[in-house]
């Protein structure tokens, strides 16, 4: 679907250009299929399986947790709020 979209905005572009040669074309075309696939390789899913399990908050604090109880910065410590 995507190639099919990128070919009628590289022929509409051609067209606009070939109409009025002496006016810019512009286009912004962001297909929202650049980050597929959405889902995980099995192998990704196999090697994390449990890593996560305990929820944001729990995986924040293991992560985080150590250096907000010892910042020696004066920047305030970063949260795990979302």
């Amino acid at each position: 679907m995507t190639g099919a979209w990128s070919d009628q905005r590289s022929a509409w572009a051609a067209e606009r250009s070939a109409i009025a040669p002496e006016r810019p074309v512009f286009l912004y075309y962001a297909p929202g299929c650049a980050h597929a696939p959405h889902q995980a390789p099995k192998e990704w899913i196999d090697r994390y399986r449990g890593r996560f399990d305990a929820g944001y908050e729990a995986m924040c604090e293991e992560i985080l947790g150590p250096g907000r109880r010892s910042s020696a910065s004066s920047r305030p410590p970063p949260t795990c709020r979302r």
